[in-house]
């Protein structure tokens, strides 16, 4: 009974147990779910572009970059869309591309139908298969701020500086309400193009952020911004491009603004260019000059037995010297070589401005300069004014020399070497940093410093020539006399010579009145010597009316008879018209 019972219970537990368990080749693997094909969306971002067309930046996240541009351009099998609260929109096509920061991410444009209120509002991403409704893909909760939309509230720009530039220069711009938020501000760049209907239209080529935004003062603002590294940027032209800029604050639009876009060599064409005028100026000068400095060189050709000098040479003395003294005058040069500096450097400017640009303006002069050149011509009038009552202590027989810039009978005079030196280094000082400046933004200023160390120069310079110095002797025509000669006129050279002035002359017991052609010119008649011999030479003395005498170091030499011509020795030969007339044994010596 007990067997009975143990097997009705035992069995039927085995073989249920047997029939629930499969065998090992019949198991089933475990089910995986696959992933699906279609891209996942996120929208990272969304800004405004410009709101005077109802434009917006949208930018979203996806695992498939090329398949969401495809999408958004509409070539795909599923179609995007964005919806700004309740407001629908439209991707601008073609727009759609891959960040340049990151790859998974896609920025886009799109328009929106109608404008688009302040608040906060979500921005929708819907995706739609074909034959299937919408499907949310993402949302993104943005706050749409108040928009300037007020007469008057608008960015304008006044002001490009400078009007261009080469890549990564600095661009300033000038004008009102920009806003307080640099990050808000965007700038644009068009270049010119036809549409499909052939009518002329801007396309945008760049987009770049500001680096300085000043404070609102008088209601006017700066903004700062680098012109673009791009190496493309100079395509379809190859002196100069005209691109239109725009800017953005908080998605309202400014005026556009023309900017002209250079090749990094610009300032190099127009620096030669500039050099080029500036030759051809002192060309045409020595052109207009041409006849009188041939006849310059006959002179001296005559008066120096055939020795004759480079043109160049005479062209230069007939500009610089003084020809009463026969020497360079300083406050000719310092004129000469300012000129010469601003019109190279105005050249320069009107090449960068006018070729360049092209914008119809005449660049104008700096204040500076313009004081700059006052100094000059104001120190080369009063030296010249001077000149006349008390000349330079320094009348040469022999050609110019460039010490007689910062020298004065026979040693250096302070006051010219001061000028002198501070002259060429101001001039050095303002070629550098028209070199190293942009001309596109006018010609250099000086500073008050070097334009104040110029004025006291020119005024020690001026005061030391007003002052004058004692009369002094330089040369004396003709030098040699015949034994038993007399009668013929002596010329002395020199300065500060007055009327009323005697001569002692060795081997003459009395003083001999002189004649005062100019405060640098003396003449008076050889008296009668008779204790003289052949060899000798004679000294000189000035008696002046008033004050001490004057010794000459420079003798009158004996010679034999015949030997006694007006001859001018190599020493003190020249091309001064009154020593050329005592060379030719002319009784009267002209002035």
């Amino acid at each position: 009974m007990l067997r009975n019972l143990f097997l009705l219970l035992f069995v039927p537990s085995l073989l249920f147990a047997q029939m629930n368990i499969p065998p090992a080749d019949s198991v089933s693997p475990p089910v995986t779910s696959t992933e699906s094909t279609s891209p996942r969306y996120d929208i990272e971002y969304f800004s405004f572009k410009d709101l005077s067309t109802d434009t917006y930046w949208v930018s979203i996240v996806s695992d498939k970059p090329q398949e969401v541009i495809d999408e958004l351009n509409g070539k795909g099998k599923r179609k995007l869309r964005i919806q700004v609260g309740d407001i629908r929109t439209d991707t601008i096509a073609d727009t759609a591309a891959i960040d340049d920061d990151n790859p998974s991410v896609i920025n886009f444009l799109v328009s929106a139908y109608y404008k688009i209120p302040s608040g906060k509002t979500d921005i929708k991403l819907f995706s739609k298969d074909s034959n299937s409704p919408e499907n949310l893909e993402s949302t993104l909760s943005f706050d749409i701020p108040l928009v300037n939309d007020q007469p008057g509230k608008q960015p304008f720009v006044e002001i490009i500086t400078p009007e261009g530039g080469t890549r990564g220069d600095t661009i300033t711009l000038k004008g009102n309400n920009f806003g307080s938020d640099i990050d808000k501000i965007s700038i644009i760049l068009y270049e010119s193009a036809k549409n499909k209907n052939g009518e002329d239209t801007y396309i945008e080529i760049d987009e770049k952020r500001p680096f300085y935004l000043s404070q609102v003062i008088n209601e006017a603002q700066e903004l700062k911004f680098n012109i673009p590294l791009k190496k493309d940027l100079m395509k379809g032209g190859e002196l100069r491009k005209s691109l239109k800029v725009r800017m953005f604050v908080s998605g309202r639009p400014s005026n556009f603004v023309g900017l002209t876009l250079l090749p990094p060599a610009w300032k190099i064409y127009s620096g030669l260019l500039g050099l080029l005028l500036t030759i051809l100026f002192i060309i045409s000068l020595y052109w207009i000059l041409r006849k009188l400095i041939k006849s310059e060189q006959e002179k001296e050709e005559k008066s120096r037995g055939g020795v004759k000098r480079p043109t160049i040479v005479h062209f230069f003395e007939l500009i610089l010297a003084d020809r009463v003294t026969n020497t360079y005058s300083l406050s000719k040069f310092q004129a000469f070589i300012w000129t010469i500096a601003a019109i190279g450097s105005y050249a320069y400017v009107i090449i960068s401005q006018g070729l360049l640009l092209r914008n119809g303006k005449i660049p104008d002069f700096n204040p500076s300069l313009v004081v700059l050149m006052s100094i000059s011509y104001g120190g080369l009038i009063a030296a010249s004014g001077l000149g006349s009552k008390k000349p330079k202590n320094e009348v040469k027989a022999r050609p110019p020399q460039l010490s007689n810039l910062f020298c004065e009978g026979g040693s250096v005079d302070l006051s010219r070497l001061q000028l002198f030196g501070f002259t060429l280094v101001s001039i050095a000082a303002y070629i550098y940093n028209l070199a190293l400046g942009n001309p596109l933004e006018g010609l250099p200023d000086i500073p008050p410093t070097l334009l104040g160390l110029m004025g006291v120069s020119q005024t020690g310079y001026l005061g030391n020539k007003a002052i004058g110095k004692d009369a002094s002797i330089n040369a004396i025509a003709p030098y040699t006399i015949e034994l038993n000669q007399a009668g013929i006129p002596i010329s002395i050279l020199g300065s500060g010579f007055v009327k009323d002035t005697k001569v002692m002359l060795e081997g003459y017991a009395s003083p001999i009145m002189t004649d005062c052609k100019t405060p640098s010119e003396l003449i008076f008649t050889l008296p009668k010597l008779d204790k003289i011999e052949v060899g000798q030479r004679l000294s000189i003395s000035l008696l002046p009316p008033s004050g001490a005498p004057i010794v000459s170091t420079i003798y009158i030499e004996v010679v034999d008879a015949g030997k006694g011509e007006y001859v001018v020795n190599q020493d003190i030969a020249t091309t001064d018209p009154s020593l050329v007339a005592l060379d030719k044994q002319e009784p009267e010596v002209k002035e």
